[in-house]
């Protein structure tokens, strides 16, 4: 089991990370910030450390090798348990392996953003979800409702594009600040 670390450059939490995963006696693995071009494979090995370009952003990043849910998980809790956050996590993949770090960083960062909006979306339903019709004049509800129900239409298929859930969420906020008491 190994974990490779990006810290963007943070050395306060590089040092809180080393000290919980030193503890945990698992093998960690610092990725520096003109690390981007080298691939996870040659990180993991040690390869590495000769590969320097592509400068990173100043973002964190946790990579799990052979690891478990239940060890991820245990991982995530001890860092809760410091205060420690790394909002961005993956696992080693057969497909991403051969990735520049990167690219895998970017891929990662995208997701979180994809993810952020997603939950965005979600809470905003639940949030107007407790409007009642008969508060607002007519037209402005009718076109609340129609982009309520968009963002629950999309919420129920598979996979929702960030462009559609952009869409929606501005919709929803737009219609919902645009209600209109009776």
């Amino acid at each position: 089991m190994k974990i490779l670390y990006y810290d963007g450059d943070d050395q306060a939490k590089r040092k809180q990370v080393e000290a919980i995963i030193t503890q945990a006696n698992i093998s960690l693995i610092m990725v520096e910030t003109d690390q981007g071009a080298a691939t996870l494979a040659e990180l993991l090995e040690g390869h590495g450390s000769n590969i320097k370009q592509k400068k990173l952003p100043p973002i964190d990043l946790m990579v799990f090798e052979g690891f478990t849910d239940d060890a991820i998980m245990e991982i995530s809790t001890a860092l809760q348990k410091e205060s420690v956050s790394v909002e961005r996590k993956c696992v080693v993949t057969k497909s991403n392996r051969s990735w520049q770090f990167a690219q895998l960083l970017q891929e990662i960062c995208e997701e979180h953003v994809y993810m952020n909006r997603m939950i965005q979306c979600q809470s905003l339903l639940r949030e107007v979800s407790t409007y009642q019709e008969n508060d607002y004049t007519k037209e402005s509800w009718q076109k609340y409702e129609f982009a309520f129900m968009s963002g629950a239409l999309l919420l129920q298929q598979e996979q929702a594009t960030k462009a559609q859930l952009d869409a929606v969420v501005e919709a929803i906020i737009h219609t919902r600040d645009h209600l209109i008491k009776k």
